[in-house]
């Protein structure tokens, strides 16, 4: 089953995605790497990134309004992915 949480702790916004699914492995880790590689290009306040076989922790602190608003632009199409995900196949995927 993979669990993807996106929300804000402070000044902070955090993106959590753990475990995998046979199924849906391959997309999965290309959505993480995607995410993180566009992550990076927006901030260079990216900090944090902790990731595993089957996890990736990011934390990202926008130095500013403007990088604030890229970023949750950007997280916005990911939400969107991973709850049409959670639609089609409810049993490997568990968005919160």
């Amino acid at each position: 089953m993979i669990t993807a949480n996106f929300y804000e702790y402070h000044d902070q916004i955090c993106i959590d995605i753990d475990g995998d699914s046979e199924e849906l492995h391959d997309f999965n880790a290309v959505l993480k790497k995607t995410l993180k590689d566009e992550l990076l290009k927006i901030s260079d306040s990216c900090r944090g990134i902790r990731e595993s076989t089957d996890s990736m922790y990011i934390e990202i602190t926008p130095y500013d309004d403007e990088a604030r608003a890229d970023i949750n632009r950007l997280l916005n199409v990911y939400i969107n992915i991973y709850t049409e995900l959670e639609e089609q196949y409810p049993e490997y995927i568990k968005f919160e």
